[in-house]
C-alpha cells in the first residue's frame, strides 16, 4: 500500500479514490478529474485536482515508512 506525505505540512494521507468534480467555480471546474484522499491522523477527507496532487507537493511512502514514523512519534511523546 502506498501513502502520501504532504511535503510542507508533513501530514500523511491514503488515497480513497478518484472522481470527477461537479463544480462551477475556479479553480476546480465541472468535469475536472480529482483525487480523493484521507488523513491517517484524523480521517478528514480532502479533494484536490489530479494535476495538483501529483505536481510534487506530496511524496510517496510505504506502509513500513509510515509505521516507522508512527513509532518515532510514539517514542517522542
Amino acid at each position: 500500500m502506498i501513502f502520501y506525505r504532504h511535503k510542507k505540512r508533513g501530514t500523511i494521507y491514503d488515497i480513497v479514490g478518484g472522481g470527477i468534480a461537479q463544480a462551477s467555480n475556479a479553480p476546480i471546474q465541472d468535469g475536472d478529474p480529482v483525487v480523493v484522499y484521507q488523513s491517517i491522523d484524523n480521517d478528514q477527507i480532502w479533494i484536490r485536482p489530479v494535476a495538483e496532487f501529483y505536481d510534487g507537493r506530496f511524496e510517496t511512502l510505504t506502509r513500513e515508512q509510515v509505521e516507522a514514523i508512527g513509532q518515532e512519534e510514539f517514542n517522542k511523546g
